[in-house]
């Protein structure tokens, strides 16, 4: 297999691990830390392959490269510096994902849209999911909310307590996009219709 096939190999696994994350963050903290961590192997192959290191240069991941090293460096100073740097070195990971996201997998403004549709799909699921669980008393997949006698929370798929601040996350990514829309000159009459419909 020549390098470019086996990247454009890497690319395709990525790309839909990426649009399948917005389902993902809802699973549980696990599979989160699994498709990032992929995700962001994969990303550093395919920059061997291909020898593109251009996005080191970019201001942010600068920065963030250099939060990381000082947070790094600090963790040989504290009271254990094993536990500490078990935390830290893997932290790197973040970055990473986010740099494959912006210089790799979603570069083209063309290879946006599978991403948002995997986001509003996701919306509308898993807000589907909250209303159901709390008129019937459980989820799809049958999760009971918690119940602490004074209030109740919904859960998510994996069953905790974080349905909605990553429901609020993400939502704010898909408005993004919608005010994007509204904003292009290029988009339909079609396009701009739905924006102003979901942002309402």
């Amino acid at each position: 297999m020549t390098h470019n096939k086996f990247s454009n190999y890497l690319t395709f696994i990525a790309r839909w691990i990426a649009i399948l994350f917005p389902f993902i963050l809802f699973c549980g903290n696990a599979l989160v830390d699994i498709a990032i961590s992929t995700i962001a192997v994969l990303f550093l192959l395919n920059c061997y392959l291909k020898k593109d290191y251009k996005w080191t240069n970019n201001g942010w991941f600068v920065a963030a490269l250099t939060f990381w090293g000082y947070a790094v460096l600090r963790s040989f100073f504290t009271e254990n510096p094993t536990i500490a740097l078990a935390s830290t070195l893997p932290f790197c990971r973040f970055f990473l994902f986010a740099a494959a996201i912006a210089f790799w997998l979603f570069k083209d403004i063309k290879t946006h849209k599978p991403l948002f549709l995997s986001l509003i799909l996701c919306i509308s699921v898993v807000s589907l999911d909250a209303i159901f669980q709390y008129i019937v008393g459980f989820d799809f997949f049958g999760n009971i909310p918690v119940d602490n006698s004074t209030y109740v929370r919904l859960v998510n798929f994996a069953g905790k307590q974080s349905i909605g601040i990553t429901l609020a996350s993400i939502s704010f990514l898909s408005v993004a996009h919608f005010i994007d829309l509204l904003n292009n000159k290029d988009s339909s009459y079609k396009q701009k219709a739905i924006s102003i419909s979901f942002l309402l």
